[in-house]
């Protein structure tokens, strides 16, 4: 089911039959995983991710090109109980297809798709501390950190980055 658009890119929920796409682009992205506890991509790692989505009530998405192909993926919650602010819990794109404008592209579309449906005011994510692409990535979008760091119980250190919308 189609979420939002932008462009040729499509944001929609996935199905089992995605599974093996969905792992190639873990499997690309491991230069990102590397930073964290698991360097290693694993159907496993994405299946977790998924259920842990689940579990949080989140919206485990993949982004897709405009002839289907998924690129990328992200993870989001698309409002806090009490208050009006979502969560990106996760945006991966494929090595392929970065450099291309897309994670900013799917980022803006997401936070209109938040304040529209959603009626959010504020969006967060986090990011580890030793990935300044990431952050200065964050930074570009409008994102600032509003912690310090903070220690994660996978190991990580990340910084919760967030934007007003």
């Amino acid at each position: 089911m189609r979420l939002f658009q932008t462009g040729q890119l499509t944001v929609s929920t996935i199905d089992e039959s995605d599974l093996p796409a969905l792992f190639e682009v873990y499997r690309q992205c491991e230069d990102f995983l590397a930073l964290g506890p698991v360097p290693v991509a694993s159907v496993q790692m994405v299946e977790e991710d998924i259920e842990h989505s689940r579990t949080e009530n989140g919206q485990y998405c993949a982004i897709r090109d405009g002839q289907g192909q998924i690129i990328g993926v992200i993870d989001f919650i698309a409002k806090y109980e009490g208050n009006h602010t979502s969560s990106l819990l996760l945006l991966m794109v494929g090595v392929l297809w970065r450099g291309k404008g897309y994670g900013r592209a799917v980022v803006q579309a997401l936070e209109e798709y938040l304040k529209e449906n959603f009626g959010s005011r504020r969006v967060v994510s986090w990011v580890q501390t030793n990935n300044p692409g990431a952050i200065k990535f964050w930074g570009r979008l409008g994102y600032h950190p509003s912690t310090v760091p903070l220690d994660q119980p996978d190991g990580t250190v990340t910084y919760e980055m967030a934007k007003v919308l």
